[in-house]
């Protein structure tokens, strides 16, 4: 849930600022790339400080160096983040953090899986819903705001994206037929 507050509080936050005048955030991709930049930020701190021995112990035991394996995606979600700050790199920066969210998607449902998770990755949801639902929420997340993010302001594609995302992330069978050819059509 923190990761969707972090990208929907950096994005109110960048387009209000991009309301009262900063060219950067003039616009909603703009504004949804600062607001990913700060989720990953937040994310990849994470793996440096506060969580890191949790991390640290949700890795894996088949997979070698630990410790490392947290640096480098702590470093690569910063980097990441980064990237999507600087326009012309957004949409690489955009691809490898949904490549690197579908790398580290295991190590949270190895941890689901472990029968005394570390005390930060529980809660009063199950151990599978905690963990398995942080890098899902990522992964949704850079899914559906990437592409809206990494968009031309003049291009129109948004919203277009953004509904095709919606219906995939729904049950088709659940659209009425006309609006299911009105969707998918754009």
């Amino acid at each position: 849930m923190a990761v969707f507050v972090a990208l929907i509080l950096g994005s109110l936050a960048a387009r209000l600022v991009g309301w009262l005048g900063v060219d950067y955030t003039d616009g909603w991709p703009q504004a949804i790339a600062v607001g990913l930049a700060v989720m990953f930020t937040m994310t990849g701190f994470a793996h440096f400080v506060g969580l890191r021995r949790d991390m640290i112990a949700i890795v894996p035991p088949r997979l070698p160096a630990p410790g490392l394996l947290v640096t480098v995606t702590g470093i690569l979600e910063l980097l990441g983040a980064v990237g999507l700050l600087y326009p012309p790199t957004r949409v690489a920066a955009a691809g490898c953090l949904f490549l690197l969210m579908l790398v580290m998607f295991p190590a949270n449902v190895y941890a689901a899986r472990m029968p005394n998770p570390p005390r930060s990755m529980s809660s009063r949801l199950s151990a599978v819903h905690a963990n398995v639902r942080m890098d899902g929420s990522k992964l949704v997340a850079i899914s559906i705001s990437g592409p809206l993010a990494c968009r031309e302001p003049d291009s129109g594609r948004s919203i277009r994206l953004l509904r095709i995302a919606v219906f995939r992330l729904t049950n088709a069978s659940a659209w009425p037929s006309g609006a299911k050819a009105a969707n998918t059509s754009n």
